[in-house]
C-alpha cells in the first residue's frame, strides 16, 4: 500500500445517514474509506473520537458510525520516514542534499487525528532545521568534498536528535539515519575524467599490441618469403596450391637466369677455360641463387660469417673455383 501521507492516510466528512419507519438508522459502508492491513477507522463524533481497532467487519449500524461525522484513515504500522533539506557549500553555485531517516510509529490514533497530523514530515522537518549548526557545515568545503560533507553532517544530526529527539504527539519517533546525496554535477564531472582515462587506456594498449605485432612481421619477412609463405597457408590466407604456384614460378625464373649466364659463359669462351663439369656448374648457381633469396636482410649469408665469398665447386684440375661473375669477367682477354 503506498500512501501520500503519514500517519493519516485519508479523512472526510459524513452526511446524516438515512433512517425509515420501524428501522433502526444505518450508515451506508460506501461512505467509509476501504480499510486496508495496518490502518485504523477513527470517527469524529463531534466531542470526542472513536477507534475502531478490532479487525472486524462493520454493519453500519454501530452507534459510533453512525453518529459520526466524520471518518479518518490512519496508518498505525511502524514506518520509515525521510525528509530532505540542503545546506549550502562554499561555492554559491551548488548545495548539499541531505536526507534524514526517522523510524515512527502512531501509539494513539486519537490524538493524532484530534492534532490535525496529517503528514509527520513537516513536523520533522521542522525539527532539523531548528538545528543551527546545520547550515554551516558545509559553507567550508567546496562540491567535490562530499566524503568529509557526510561525516560533518552524520555526527552533527546524531548529536542534536540525541540530545534533542523529535517528540510528537500520539507517535513515537526515533532517529535513523543520515545521508548525504553526491551532487549531479560532481557525478558528470567525475564520469567524464573516468571514461577519459579508460579511453586513453584502451588506446594505449592498442598502440602497443600494433606496435608488438608490426616487429613480429618484420622478424618474420627478415627470415625470407618461404617462411611469409607457410605462415600465409597456416592461417589460411592462401591454398597450398597458390603457394606451390609461386614456388614453381621462382623456381622457373631460376633456371631461366642461370641458362642465359650459361649462354653468355659459352659464347665468350668461358666454360672452356674453365675446364668445369656444367652440371656442377648449374647446381653451384641454384644454390647460390636460393641462399640469397633466403638468407636475412641483414647480410649474414647462410653457411658462412659477414664478409665471406660465395660458397665454391671443385674443378677437374682439384683447385676450388668461385663463382663469381666479376672474376670471370676479368678472365676475358
Amino acid at each position: 500500500m503506498t500512501d501520500s501521507t503519514y500517519p493519516v492516510i485519508s479523512e472526510r466528512p459524513l452526511d446524516r445517514p438515512r433512517s425509515s419507519f420501524l428501522k433502526f438508522a444505518r450508515r451506508d459502508l460506501s461512505e467509509l474509506p476501504r480499510q486496508e492491513p495496518g490502518t485504523v477507522l477513527v470517527f469524529d463524533l463531534g466531542n470526542r473520537y472513536a477507534v475502531f481497532e478490532d479487525r472486524r467487519h462493520l454493519t453500519g449500524r454501530e452507534e459510533a458510525v453512525v453518529e459520526a461525522v466524520a471518518v479518518s484513515l490512519v496508518h498505525v504500522r511502524p514506518r520509515r520516514v525521510t525528509v530532505d533539506i540542503r545546506i549550502p557549500s562554499k561555492s554559491p553555485a551548488d548545495v548539499f542534499r541531505v536526507r534524514v531517516a526517522f523510524q515512527c510509529r502512531v501509539t494513539d490514533p486519537e490524538t493524532v487525528v484530534r492534532d490535525g497530523l496529517l503528514d509527520v514530515t513537516g513536523p520533522l522537518l521542522d525539527h532539523i532545521k531548528r538545528d543551527r549548526e546545520l547550515d554551516s557545515l558545509g559553507v567550508s568545503y567546496p562540491v567535490d568534498a562530499i566524503n568529509e560533507v557526510r561525516d560533518e553532517v552524520n555526527a552533527e544530526l546524531s548529536a542534536y536528535c540525541t540530545i534533542h529527539p523529535p517528540r510528537i504527539r500520539g507517535m513515537e519517533v526515533e532517529f535513523g539515519m543520515v545521508e548525504v546525496a553526491t551532487p549531479s554535477a560532481l557525478v558528470d564531472h567525475a564520469s567524464k575524467i573516468r571514461d577519459t582515462k579508460w579511453q586513453q587506456n584502451l588506446k594505449d594498449l592498442e598502440g602497443g599490441f600494433v606496435t608488438k605485432q608490426a616487429e613480429e612481421l618484420a622478424d618474420l619477412i627478415r627470415t625470407g618469403p618461404e617462411v611469409l609463405e607457410a605462415l600465409a597457408i597456416a592461417r589460411g590466407e592462401t591454398r597450398v596450391s597458390h603457394a606451390a604456384d609461386r614456388a614453381y614460378a621462382r623456381s622457373a625464373e631460376d633456371q631461366g637466369k642461370i641458362t642465359e649466364l650459361l649462354a653468355i659463359l659459352q659464347k665468350d669462351g668461358h666454360l672452356e677455360r674453365l675446364n668445369v663439369d656444367p652440371s656442377l656448374l648449374v647446381q653451384a648457381f641454384t644454390d647460390s641463387l636460393r641462399l640469397r633469396r633466403s638468407e636475412p636482410a641483414s647480410g649474414i649469408e647462410s653457411g658462412g660469417g659477414p664478409g665471406q665469398r660465395p660458397r665454391s665447386i671443385t674443378a677437374e684440375g682439384g683447385d676450388d673455383l668461385l663463382l663469381d661473375e666479376d672474376e670471370l669477367n676479368d678472365e676475358q682477354p
